[in-house]
């Protein structure tokens, strides 16, 4: 999988089982938003307005039966373009 576009938002957040990982929104056209989850550990952080390319298996969501929901992690690579660089 892979996704390129404008980040408009990302998020940190801390999983009920002790894990962090990073809930960002991208715009790949005008008016399409996608929101990817995947671990933050060893992954650049992009900011508000970075032109980004996501690819690999972002975290997914799964729930289980009497629990809440649990990680199945792919791995990713996030590639930020900025200017100048």
């Amino acid at each position: 999988m892979e996704v390129t576009g404008t980040v408009t938002k990302t998020r940190r957040v801390r999983a009920s089982y002790g894990s962090v990982y990073l809930s960002t929104d991208i715009e790949t056209s005008p008016g399409r938003t996608i929101r990817l989850r995947y671990l933050q550990s060893f992954v650049a952080v992009p900011a508000r307005g970075d032109h980004v390319t996501i690819t690999g298996m972002p975290m997914m969501l799964t729930p289980k039966r009497g629990r809440s929901l649990t990680p199945n992690i792919g791995g990713v690579r996030v590639q930020i373009h900025r200017e100048g660089s």
